[in-house]
């Protein structure tokens, strides 16, 4: 069996590609991502190629980060949505649909702007089907360090951006996590944070009993739940590959889909 860990190279169908744009598949070529809401984008050009030439494809599920135009301003740490042309945008004010693809880990003043996004919208790979397992990557493509904020971020625990520093995951629904802690930082220290949409399995901080292979969600103080039985909205985060007796317990936990929200109602 064959695949691909990553990126591959792909002919450019009709108007070529170029840098930094999203791309997406017809008829067996890459051309640039253009409805907001219905096309499918499935990577990043990584360079600029003519019609029928081969071009640089980086895969929206591969690990890391990757560097996009911005088709105007955007905050650090928004969500940002495909938008014209290939490039991203933010949420727009006006009604519709959008299609998300990640987290913007860096500002865009403006249309044309390059920033720095983790995709977020596709799951992140599973070792032995997306051809992760052995992969000799570079930590750096996995984790990046950033000045922990206020009350400073402890081990196995789900940060989040604020003021563009690393802070525990607080809110169940609401906060968008970036990745897990791998190491004790006061307020204003180096804290090195795995990204969620690096391969394979990471440790988190149970909040609670949690059954092997159950679906874990964000928790309070950076840690992880099952699904509560409480109506509300929770925010999954992936798969338990360990189980969890009791609150603190630190179990492996396979990030997947990790943008999407689930609500229980009664």
């Amino acid at each position: 069996m064959a695949w691909n860990e990553g990126k591959k190279t792909v002919l450019a169908g009709s108007g070529g590609v170029a840098v930094g744009l999203l791309v997406k598949l017809s008829a067996g070529k890459v051309v640039k991502n253009t409805a907001s809401a219905t096309d499918d984008p499935v990577g990043v050009a990584l360079g600029n190629a003519l019609e029928n030439e081969p071009a640089a494809v980086r895969w929206l599920n591969a690990d890391g980060t990757v560097e996009i135009k911005a088709a105007g301003a955007i905050d650090l740490n928004a969500a940002v949505y495909a938008a014209a042309d290939g490039e991203i945008q933010a949420l727009p004010q006006g009604g519709g649909d959008y299609k998300l693809i990640g987290k913007a880990l860096q500002a865009a003043s403006g249309d044309g702007a390059i920033i720095e996004v983790l995709p977020c919208s596709y799951g992140s790979a599973i070792p032995g089907v997306n051809g992760v397992d052995g992969v000799d990557a570079t930590p750096a493509e996995f984790y990046d360090v950033f000045a922990a904020g206020s009350g400073g971020v402890a081990p196995a625990l789900l940060v989040k951006f604020g003021s563009g520093e690393v802070v525990k995951n607080t809110a169940t629904a609401t906060d968008d996590p970036i990745g897990v802690a791998q190491d004790t930082a006061l307020e204003d220290a180096d804290a090195s944070v795995r990204f969620l949409n690096a391969p394979g399995a990471v440790d988190m901080t149970a909040a609670g009993a949690i059954s092997q292979d159950a679906a874990v969600y964000a928790a309070a103080d950076g840690k992880v739940q099952a699904l509560p039985i409480e109506n509300g909205t929770y925010r999954r985060i992936g798969i338990a590959i360990e189980a969890a007796s009791a609150d603190d317990d630190i179990i492996k936990v396979l990030p997947y889909d990790y943008c999407a929200t689930t609500t229980v109602s009664g």
